[in-house]
């Protein structure tokens, strides 16, 4: 006998969702920078935010990444 849900582990939805908001986020990010530009608060924000993301995923190398101003 299994517990939880059909969904799976909770923490296998959280890394799930994590990944979708980060991706959201990332999108975001273009998005900002390509409107408003590379240091408007806006798209400062969206950096920090994305950056965030990555380091809750464990995703170190991605978030200084971001944080260096570089999003492929």
């Amino acid at each position: 006998m299994t517990t939880g849900s059909a969904g799976g582990s909770p923490e296998a939805r959280d890394d799930a969702t994590g990944q979708v908001a980060s991706a959201s986020e990332a999108v975001e990010l273009r998005v900002t920078e390509r409107v408003r530009g590379p240091e408007h608060p806006d798209t400062l924000r969206s950096r920090s935010n994305l950056a965030f993301g990555y380091r809750a995923l464990g995703l170190e190398d991605d978030a200084i990444r971001v944080e260096g101003g570089w999003v492929p």
